[in-house]
């Protein structure tokens, strides 16, 4: 049914139908929203003409309408009464408000409503204003029961550039105890999404305002040390990681300096040996966020070769095709950490970096040529037997390939 036909047998059961959130908020940016939600006031659980309702105590029904399925709900208010993201009483009936069900949401932005049948904007805390002058603000004090929120209002600085509200920030810092409540899940998703996002340097540059960022991202809190490239090395993640808008490469560049966190203070702006120090830090970071072991393996990746990268073009060829054999899984991608590290900083000479890595390039493509030029099998074939003598002969016949191809033999 159409979004009309789904008001029109909201209004004949004698309610009213709303499309709330941040459909509403997208539409006055002037940005394509994927996702419709919606609200249904002036009915009870028992009115509702959908089943298998979504949730408990806030049921919410999949309903599809324009060829999409979309999330409907009674309009709610909800109750504290417990710790952590779930800990919410909900209530619904025919007497709930659109104006209560908006009071719930987090920030003004986020608390408008349209009516699906006459267009009229419901906007009781001046989100349309707030979205005008670029200011995220909490709709109320309720904000501060669910910590979750302050990464999302820094999700949100990433995703639009808006400044945060004095009084918003002041709720933000005033939750640093409870944010530690948080399962390490939840956190992961808002920085999945954050990696996504326009600006994800907000996120960190948010939170590290507030003196956020100490527990669930202590290795960047460390970064806050003198550095040989943007002053410090926190800056210098920070504009690497708007220097791109890939989601993985964007992960690689936030982990491939966590060891500058852990070099010795008396050798700073250098960082000796920061490749190998920020490996356990990439383990416990991804650990405690519970990262997908597929991203952890990446992160530490380019922690621990992303200085390697950058001597591919002069390593004897020998080191070339072992290093290429080693890292074949993640090669271009850590290629792409390492050249953005190189490049994306200020009084980089970015013409001779770009010479440098174009010959690593190169040299990995002709490395890569030589691995399938030579197998296994094909030793096999000439009758050495497998065990350590065809691995030792398999990588020198590589080598020696690997040698041909770069004088173009």
């Amino acid at each position: 049914m159409t979004e009309k036909e789904f008001a029109l047998s909201i209004k004949s059961l004698g309610g009213r139908a709303f499309i709330v959130g941040g459909f509403v908020r997208d539409q006055f940016l002037g940005i394509s929203a994927k996702d419709r939600d919606y609200v249904v006031t002036g009915l009870s659980l028992e009115n509702i003409p959908w089943e298998k309702p979504v949730g408990h105590d806030a049921p919410v029904f999949l309903v599809e309408i324009d060829g999409q399925k979309c999330e409907i709900a009674l309009a709610r208010k909800e109750k504290k009464n417990g710790v952590g993201y779930h800990g919410f009483t909900f209530f619904s009936d025919e007497n709930v408000t659109i104006e209560q069900d908006l009071f719930r949401r987090d920030l003004t932005i986020n608390a408008m409503a349209i009516d699906c049948l006459t267009g009229e904007l419901f906007d009781p805390f001046n989100g349309q204003e707030d979205l005008e002058n670029g200011i995220l603000r909490h709709v109320s004090d309720a904000f501060a029961e669910d910590p979750l929120r302050v990464f999302r209002v820094a999700r949100f600085v990433s995703r639009f550039g808006f400044s945060v509200h004095p009084s918003t920030l002041e709720v933000m810092k005033s939750l640093k105890e409870e944010i530690k409540n948080l399962k390490g899940e939840r956190v992961w998703i808002e920085l999945q999404k954050t990696l996504c996002e326009a600006f994800p340097a907000r996120f960190f540059e948010t939170l590290d305002s507030c003196g956020l960022l100490d527990h669930w991202f202590p290795e960047i809190s460390k970064l806050h040390v003198s550095d040989m490239h943007d002053g410090t090395a926190f800056r210098h993640v920070m504009n690497l990681l708007n220097s791109t808008d890939e989601f993985k490469i964007r992960f690689g560049l936030l982990c491939h300096d966590f060891g500058k966190g852990e070099t010795d203070p008396d050798k700073h702006p250098h960082h000796f040996g920061h490749d190998s120090l920020g490996v356990p830090c990439i383990e416990e970071f991804c650990k405690r966020l519970r990262i997908p072991n597929e991203l952890k393996e990446f992160g530490v990746k380019c922690c621990s070769e992303h200085m390697r990268v950058k001597d591919l073009s002069k390593m004897k060829p020998g080191k070339v095709v072992k290093f290429v054999l080693e890292n074949e899984k993640h090669l271009y991608d850590v290629f792409r950490v390492s050249f953005l590290d190189s490049t994306c900083r200020e009084g980089a000479d970015v013409f001779s970096e770009t010479e440098k890595f174009a010959i690593a390039h190169d040299r990995i493509a002709d490395a890569l040529s030589a691995k399938d030029g030579v197998t296994g099998k094909d030793l096999v074939a000439e009758g050495i037997k497998p065990g350590p003598l065809l691995g030792q002969v398999l990588f020198q016949r590589r080598v020696e390939l690997f040698r041909k191809l770069e004088k173009g033999e």
